[in-house]
This record gives structure tokens, C-alpha cells and sequence, in this order.
């Protein structure tokens, strides 16, 4: 008759190893999330003092280019555009820093009610290109801070316009769909749509996958989507392939579920 070995047994830690361990474990988790705390301050901070240069320095290129000969207007335009570039740069930071640092205080908020009033400040550029918009209303009520969610749904509209060629009406439809305690938000567009490859990649900082003189953006606007979701408890990723058009997701907790007033 063969015998079976039996497995060695588990050492058991002393309580005092296990509260020290346990200790350790807290203490880094909570310096980590100081040191996120700090880099997102500093890149706040510098943000915020680089708009004053930044003005005068478009103000001197304004001046130049009211009295300056022909040959040297094209340079000042091109000054002018850079600053231009970079106050947009500079004004996507401090969304990202202000989405960490801030509190969230979460509460019931209407999708549909928040979407208005982006399709408002939206209004010209949709109509300029000619937009076919198909917003499923009501949208399900979720548990979420008003502006941040805000900034998800702009994000998700302007990225939809830049990234449908011009020579197509773009196809945007909003949609939302209930999960248990899960409310899903879609963003649907008709596209150049995404390799599988950069599906992650475009929720990073900085992360272009084509240069600023083709599409327009600071390659934050994505990376603002995902941040304003997990701080408000949710997540946001894309289904997309290339040419067929992009299906971005937002997940948040349900305004029917959970009781108003919660702070993250």
C-alpha cells in the first residue's frame, strides 16, 4: 500500500509578525497615495504658472503680427498657434490634476441632464460637420459628481468628431444599459476606429497615435475619461477596430442603488 505524503504544514505567524506586516502594508499604501497626491500638485502648480508667460508671450506674437512685414507674419502665426497649443495643453493638466486631487462628492445625477448641457457648449462644431446624434433617452441614473461626468461625456463627443474623417457625416449615438448594480454608458461613433494594440495605450497621458497637425488634441482628453471614472468607483475602456468605428464605455454605480451623499 502506497502512502501519500502530506504537505508540510503552513508556519504560523506570531500576532505580532501579522500586525507588523499588516502595519507595513498600510503605511506604503498610504505613501503611495501621498506621492500621487504630491505629483499631481506639482504638475498643477506648474501648470498654473506657466499660463502667464504663456499670455504674454501670444500677446507679443499678436503685436508682431500687426505690424511686422510680410515675410515675418507666417513665423508670428506660427508663435501664436504654438501658444495656442500649449494654453490647450496646459488647460487638459489641470483637469487631470484637479480629477485627482479634488473630492469627489457623488450623488444621483440624470446622464441625460448632464448631456444637455455638453451638447450645448458642442452645439457649433456638431453642426458643422454635419452630425447625425441618436441619444437614447432617459439615460440610467447613476451615482457620480456632476461636472466629472461632464467632462467624460465632452471628451468622448469631441473625440468622436476628431477622429471621423471629414469626408463623412458623423454618427454619434449615445446609449446607456443597466447591469445590476452597474449602469453602462456608450459613446458610439463611425470612425477611423482603433488597432487592438492601442486599446490601452490611448487611456495613457500623452498618448497621440497621430501627429497634432493631422488630428487636433492634447492626448490627455482620453487618459481624463478614465481618471473621472475610477474616481467616481467606475471604469472606461473602448471596443473598436480599425475603420469600423470606435464603441467607448463608461461604467458607474447605479443612482438607484446607492444612497446619495457619498464621498471618494
Amino acid at each position: 500500500m502506497r502512502s501519500i505524503a502530506k504537505p508540510a504544514p503552513r508556519p504560523v505567524l506570531p500576532a505580532r509578525e501579522k500586525g507588523a506586516r499588516r502595519h507595513s502594508a498600510k503605511a506604503e499604501r498610504l505613501a503611495n497615495e501621498r506621492l500621487e497626491r504630491d505629483i499631481h500638485a506639482f504638475a498643477y502648480s506648474i501648470a498654473h504658472d506657466l499660463r502667464a508667460p504663456l499670455r504674454h508671450i501670444h500677446g507679443y506674437s499678436e503685436f508682431l503680427l500687426s505690424g511686422s512685414d510680410a515675410a515675418s507674419k507666417p513665423y508670428a502665426r506660427r508663435i501664436m498657434a504654438a501658444t495656442r497649443r500649449m494654453d490647450a495643453l496646459i488647460s487638459d493638466l489641470l483637469v487631470y490634476s484637479r480629477l485627482t486631487l479634488d473630492e469627489m462628492g457623488l450623488r444621483r445625477v440624470e446622464p441625460s441632464v448632464v448631456l444637455e448641457r455638453v451638447l450645448a457648449g458642442l452645439e457649433k462644431d456638431l453642426e458643422a460637420r454635419g452630425t447625425v446624434l441618436d441619444v437614447e433617452v432617459p439615460l440610467p441614473a447613476v451615482l457620480a459628481q456632476p461636472d466629472a461626468l461632464a467632462q467624460i461625456l465632452e471628451n468622448l463627443l469631441s473625440n468622436a468628431l476628431k477622429f471621423t474623417p471629414l469626408c463623412l457625416y458623423p454618427r454619434i449615438r449615445v446609449r446607456g444599459e443597466t447591469r445590476g448594480d452597474t449602469v453602462r454608458l456608450w459613446v458610439e461613433d463611425n470612425g477611423i476606429g482603433i488597432r487592438p494594440a492601442y486599446r490601452e495605450k490611448i487611456f495613457d497621458v500623452f498618448q497621440r497615435l497621430h501627429r497634432s497637425d493631422e488630428v487636433p488634441g492634447t492626448g490627455i482628453g482620453l487618459a481624463i475619461v478614465r481618471r473621472a471614472a475610477e474616481r467616481m468607483g467606475g471604469a472606461a475602456g473602448v471596443e473598436a477596430a480599425p475603420e469600423r468605428g470606435s464603441r467607448f464605455w463608461v461604467d458607474l454605480q447605479s443612482g438607484e442603488t446607492h444612497r446619495q451623499g457619498r464621498r471618494l
